[in-house]
């Protein structure tokens, strides 16, 4: 449980080594010459793919469809949401 939950922070913390890198693929240092701004687009493309695939082949959530979450319940109606007037009643009582 606890690499698991640690090695997002442990990854990410290597986002200038993983930069660096990708600018030294030929083709991207040709792009790039000396400014730095392809290679950390590649980099977080990257990883947001990785984070799609995984959210879509986790265990937690494999059987979910992404398009129908808290369809049916909004989230003021949840159990650990505030219950509050809304705005117009608040002013009103005072």
């Amino acid at each position: 449980m606890g690499f698991g939950y640690s090695s997002g922070a442990l990854l990410g913390a290597w986002f200038g080594v993983y930069v660096w890198w990708a600018h030294k693929i030929p083709f991207i240092a040709a792009i790039e010459k000396q400014d730095l701004w392809l290679s950390p687009a590649v980099i977080l493309t990257i990883g947001s793919i990785m984070t799609f695939i995984s959210l879509l082949y986790s265990p937690e959530t494999k059987h979910l469809q992404l398009d129908e979450v808290g369809v049916g319940q909004p989230a003021s109606a949840r159990e650990d949401a505030p219950q509050q007037k809304p705005a117009m009643a608040r002013l009103r009582s005072r």
